[in-house]
C-alpha cells in the first residue's frame, strides 16, 4: 500500500531546476474496500463533473431505452464522453436525437465552440455559430433525453436537481459510491447538470464497482459492461483525436476504463484487478492529472514501466522544438 498524508507531486523542470510543482491528492481501493493508495487529503470534497458520465448514462442502458431506440456502440460511447466536437461527434449526437424524435434545441447543455481546432476554424470560415451539438456534453444530454422519452417523462427542465432524470442519476451515484446524497447540496456543472461534491474515497469506490459490478443485479452488471465495451471499441468517440482519454483507451482499453473531468479530476476503473482510482490536481490542470494517473497505474502494476514512460514523463519544448526540461512525477 502507498500511504502518505503528503500529496503526490508533479514537477516541471527547466534544465535541472524545478520551476513549477503541482500537488495531487489520490486514492485507490478495490471492490472489497481494501485501500491500495492514499496520498494527501483524500477526504476533501471534490466535484466529479464529467468524470462520472458513465454513471449518468447508466440508466439509459439499464432501463432498456438504448436498445428500444437502437443506439449504436459509438452513440453509447458518446454518452460517456467529453467530446471535442469532431464531425463524428456531431453526427452521433444528431443521430440519437433523430431516433428519439427531438432536435438540438432540446439539449439543455448550452452552446460552445468545438474544442477540435480544425472544426472550429472551418465553422469560423463558413461564418457558422456553435450550437448545443458542439458542446462537449451533448452526448450525455442526448442520452438522458433518450431515457426520458422511453419512460414517457417530461423533458422540460430536465437539468433541474428535482427532475426525475436527475433523481435517477443520484440513485445510481448512491448505489456505486455507497453514500447517501439527500443532505449533499449540488453545485452546477458547466453543462447545467447538477454535480455533487464527495470525497476521493467515494469516487474511487464508485470506480472500483464500475471495474467489478458483480455486487449489483444482472441488468446493472450488463449495463456497466455494455458502456465500458462501447468506450473500448470506439475510443475516438470517448473524447477525440489526440486527446489523452482516446489515445489511452485505444492502447489500454482492454485493461481499464479512464475518464477525466474539469479542473484536474480523473478516475479509472481497472477491470481484472477490480480497482478504482480517483485523483485531483489541486491547481486544476488536466494535463497534470493524466501524468499523475499514469504514474499511479504503474505503481499499481496495471502498466509496465515501458508502457507508462511515454505518459508519465513528458518533455517541455520551446518554440523551436528544443527540449528545455521535462514534466515528471515524484511519489512520496
Amino acid at each position: 500500500m502507498l500511504h502518505s498524508t503528503e500529496p503526490l507531486r508533479v514537477e516541471s523542470t527547466r534544465d535541472t531546476v524545478i520551476e513549477k510543482e503541482y500537488l495531487v491528492d489520490a486514492f485507490a481501493c478495490d471492490s472489497r474496500s481494501n485501500v491500495l493508495v492514499s496520498l494527501g487529503n483524500v477526504e476533501r470534497l471534490v466535484y466529479p463533473l464529467s468524470t462520472i458520465k458513465l454513471l449518468q448514462a447508466l440508466g439509459t442502458v439499464e432501463s432498456g431505452a438504448a436498445d428500444h431506440f437502437g443506439l449504436s456502440g459509438g452513440e453509447l460511447a458518446l454518452s460517456c464522453a467529453s467530446h471535442i466536437g469532431e464531425v463524428s461527434h456531431i453526427a452521433a449526437t444528431q443521430s440519437i436525437l433523430a431516433k428519439i424524435g427531438l432536435r438540438p434545441v432540446h439539449l439543455g447543455c448550452g452552446s460552445e465552440w468545438p474544442r477540435h481546432e480544425a472544426c472550429k476554424r472551418t465553422m469560423i470560415r463558413a461564418q457558422r455559430t456553435p450550437s448545443p451539438l458542439h458542446h462537449n456534453c451533448s452526448g450525455k444530454h442526448a442520452s438522458g433525453l433518450c431515457l426520458l422519452r422511453y419512460q414517457g417523462e417530461s423533458i422540460s427542465h430536465y437539468t433541474d436537481p428535482n427532475h426525475p432524470l436527475q433523481r435517477q442519476i443520484v440513485r445510481n451515484l448512491e448505489r456505486f459510491t455507497g453514500d447517501i446524497f439527500c443532505d449533499v447540496h449540488p453545485g452546477l456543472d458547466d453543462c447545467s447538470y447538477p454535480t455533487y461534491p464527495r470525497p476521493l474515497t467515494s469516487w474511487a469506490t464508485a470506480f472500483a464497482r464500475i471495474a467489478n459490478p458483480s455486487g449489483f443485479a444482472d441488468k446493472t452488471q450488463r449495463a456497466v459492461q455494455t458502456l465500458k465495451s462501447a468506450v473500448e471499441k470506439n475510443p475516438l468517440m470517448a473524447a477525440g483525436e489526440n486527446t489523452f482519454v482516446s489515445m489511452f483507451t485505444r492502447q489500454f482499453g482492454a485493461r481499464l476504463y479512464i475518464k477525466n473531468g474539469s479542473n484536474g479530476f480523473m478516475a479509472a476503473a481497472i477491470h481484472d484487478a477490480d480497482i478504482g482510482l480517483a485523483l485531483k490536481v489541486r491547481s486544476g490542470q488536466k494535463r497534470i492529472a493524466s501524468i499523475a494517473a499514469t504514474a499511479l497505474l504503474e505503481h499499481l502494476r496495471i502498466l509496465s514501466s515501458e508502457e507508462a514512460l511515454r505518459w508519465r514523463t513528458q518533455p517541455r519544448l520551446n518554440a523551436n522544438g528544443r527540449q528545455v526540461g521535462e514534466v515528471r512525477v515524484r511519489v512520496p
